[in-house]
This record gives structure tokens, sequence and C-alpha cells, in this order.
């Protein structure tokens, strides 16, 4: 009985075996297809040709701009006064602009002095409007675009209004803001700019939508702190990016003109052939109105007698 059990057993265990094992033929191998009767998916597709014909070229207008892309938005015409500006600019040999935006409402613009009277005058007016609420004013965004609109697309040499921030202590910047006469002295110094414009943002009067501003800004020369140009506006409700960038361009449009017309009249007449940045280059003409120095007369004294004249070379 034993013997049958494990005679069983061995059996059970060798059908086991015998089930596990593939009988099944083997697969035959497959050639690969040759090249260009592939069936798989490449990564890129072979390139075709165009028909024949004449394209259709579709004009992609830029994206809006929203509050977080930098600089203006010159989707729209530059203002025409660009190139009676860049002329004019260029002939007093492109003078260095520094642009600065206060950042209070409550500030005020330096002095600066009329070449017509000799005065001290200012475009913005002393009263403040302390019982309207401004809001939250970006004025880096106000100075940005500002800056796109004076630059005329690069053409202009434009001292941003970090870059003069970084190079004035706190204390300048107090007297600067709070239009200090002695500040303009701190800004050339600092910068090397030969024409500071300044801007000022002053609250006007509060109405359902919000606060309504006005900007003023002006033009002078750093050295003397002749007045060049000056220009003010309202900004209206909502103080969105769009409006500032309209205000911007407004802004300077009017400063251009006033800058242009400013360096297209006659200027004092100045000995010596070149003028300063900032300064109209004289014509022949107003070149010949220079006087001249006399000739000096000469004296009882007599005049050294001439060296004599070097010996002839020695042909050899």
């Amino acid at each position: 009985m034993r013997h049958l059990s494990q005679i069983l057993f061995i059996g059970l265990l060798a059908t086991g075996l015998w089930g596990c094992v593939d009988n099944s033929p083997p697969v035959a191998r497959a050639m690969p297809p040759e090249l260009g009767r592939d069936t798989y998916r490449r990564e890129a597709d072979y390139p075709k040709p165009l028909p024949d014909g004449p394209r259709t070229t579709v004009a992609v207008s830029p994206a809006a701009p929203t509050d977080e892309t930098p600089g203006a938005d010159r989707s729209v015409e530059n203002p025409p006064e660009d190139q009676a500006f860049l002329a004019v600019y260029n002939r007093v040999n492109k003078p260095k602009i520094v642009l600065y935006v206060n950042h209070n409402t409550d500030g005020n613009l330096l002095p600066a002095i009329d070449p017509r009277t000799g005065k001290m005058v200012n475009v913005i007016d002393r009263e403040v409007a302390d019982d309207v609420d401004a809001g939250a004013i970006d004025y880096n965004l106000i100075e940005s675009l500002l800056s796109d609109w004076l630059s005329c697309d690069g053409k202009v040499t434009i001292i941003s209004a970090q870059d003069a921030r970084n190079k004035l202590t706190e204390d300048q910047i107090k007297d600067l803001q709070a239009g200090k006469e002695a500040a303009l002295a701190a800004v050339g110094e600092s910068t090397q700019g030969h024409v500071l414009i300044q801007a000022q943002v002053r609250a006007v009067k509060k109405t359902d939508s919000g606060a309504v501003v006005r900007v003023y800004a002006e033009a002078m020369n750093v050295r003397g702190g002749d007045l060049l140009a000056q220009a003010s506006l309202e900004v209206n409700p909502p103080l969105n990016r769009a409006q500032w960038n309209k205000a911007g361009q407004a802004l300077a449009r009017e400063l251009m003109v006033g800058l242009t017309k400013t360096w297209s009249a006659p200027m004092p007449q100045h000995p010596g052939d070149s003028a300063a940045p900032g300064e109209k280059t004289r014509t022949p003409e107003e070149k010949s109105e220079v006087p001249v120095a006399a000739e000096p007369k000469l004296t009882g004294k007599k005049l050294p007698a001439p060296l004599p004249p070097p010996p002839a070379p020695i042909n050899e």
C-alpha cells in the first residue's frame, strides 16, 4: 500500500511537469521593412512641398498690454511731434534727460528760471486737496510709460528715475521731492544729466468712480535751472494702466512741443565754436557775428632776428 501511494505521487508529479512545457511551434522571424515603407509613427513628419500659387499673409495684432506688461502701449501710432523733436534734439547735441516722478501727492517741483523774465516760476499749484484720497498710485508705472514715450523708440537718451534714485541720498531725494532749489545741483552731479524732467501727481477731487488727479511736469536745464517746457493734465478714474498710458503720451507730446520751441528759438551768443549739450548749435551766420579779438599792436622793442636757413644737403 505504501509503494502504491509513492507510485501515484510520482505519476502526478510527472504529469504536472509535462503540462508546463511549451510545445507550440516557434514564431518565424520577420525581416524589418525597407526604408520609407515603415508603418510606425515618426516624431516629425517629412516636409511636404507647398502648392504653387499666391500665398496669403495674415497680420497678427499684438496682444493688448496688461498691468503686468512693461513699457508703453505703442499699438497706436507714434506722436506726430516725434520727428520735429528728434530733429532739434540732435541739433542741440543730444542732451541726456533725467526723468523723475515724485512718489507722493503732496510734493513739489523744483523752481525754474524763466529766461524771458529771469524770475523763478513753478507750474504746480501750491494748494493740496487734503480731503481727497488718491488711493494707491503706481508711480513706477508712470515713470516707465512716460520714459518710453519721451525716448522716441530709444532715439533719445533717458536716465531713468530708478537710476537717479539709486545715485541720490535719502536727504537729496527728500529735497528733490520737496522742490528745494539745492537738489538740482545734486541731480546734475550724481547723474551727469543735462536736462531734468520732473513730474508731480496731485489729487484734485473725488467722484463716485474714484479720485481725479492732476499731473504737473516741467523740463529745466540742470546747469543754470532755466525753464525749458511745462505740461499738466487731469487723469480721470479708474487710474489703471490704460489711463496712465494715455496720460503719459499726452504729457510727452506737450513736453516735446515745448522743448522743440525752446531749442529752436535764438540763443544768446557764446564765444567758441562748440555748444554744450542742450544748447542750440550756432549757424555760420551766427558765428560770424561773434566779435574777434583784435591783433596785438607792436611795441617799440626790436624783434629778434630770424634764424639763418639750414645748410644745403651734401650729395655724395
